[in-house]
């Protein structure tokens, strides 16, 4: 199971979407890949295996066969990572993320409106247009990211959007006024609203 976009996000100690909502699929014949580089703010990537037997197999592995270890930054990073999700600040942080969330629904439409990962594509139309609408955000502060919105990579382009914790409320507004205001330079009409 790929728990990339879960971990940290979901489960009471940030476990994932799968141990947190599917306890009996998980068993001997269960292995859950999840990222560190993601809600969990490390780096690298990360195996829930089911069995002792499934360690055995995955230690010829390349990190394990080359001597890959992770480097002393990113083993900061998750020992920092995990004494947060051993205290009540994780907690905290996901309820401030799902407000963060809710008022960015609540200023732009999107498909992924009411969905609780904090990820949001928004519709451009022409990659072109996309990439004025990224550039115009990261002049204003703002990163964001183009990208395709069709499986096949043609077609309609978008921009995405990673809502954290740590932005103010003041920075989702920002962003938000920034999105609609971009779009109508590049595309001529308003974005849809909520």
């Amino acid at each position: 199971m790929d728990d990339a976009l879960g971990l940290s996000i979901f489960g009471p100690h940030g476990e994932g979407f799968a141990r947190s909502n599917y306890p009996q699929w998980l068993g001997e014949r269960t292995i859950i890949a999840a990222s560190l580089a993601k809600g969990f703010g490390a780096a690298g990537g990360m195996l829930m295996l089911g069995t002792a037997e499934h360690e055995a197999t995955f230690r010829c592995s390349i990190p394990y066969a080359f001597s890959g270890a992770p480097n002393p930054a990113a083993i900061g990073a998750a020992l920092a990572s995990c004494k947060i999700h051993r205290s009540a600040e994780l907690k905290q942080r996901l309820a401030t993320l799902s407000q963060r969330i809710d008022l960015f629904d609540r200023r732009l439409a999107t498909a992924q409106q009411g969905n609780s990962l904090p990820i949001r594509m928004i519709a451009i139309g022409s990659e072109a247009s996309a990439i004025e609408t990224a550039r115009g955000l990261f002049d204003m502060g703002f990163y964001t990211s183009v990208t395709p919105l069709s499986a096949d990579g043609v077609g309609k382009v978008g921009i995405r959007v990673c809502i954290t914790a740590e932005h103010a409320v003041r920075d989702i507004e920002r962003l938000c006024d920034g999105i609609l205001e971009k779009i109508a330079d590049t595309t001529g009409k308003p974005y849809p609203l909520r």
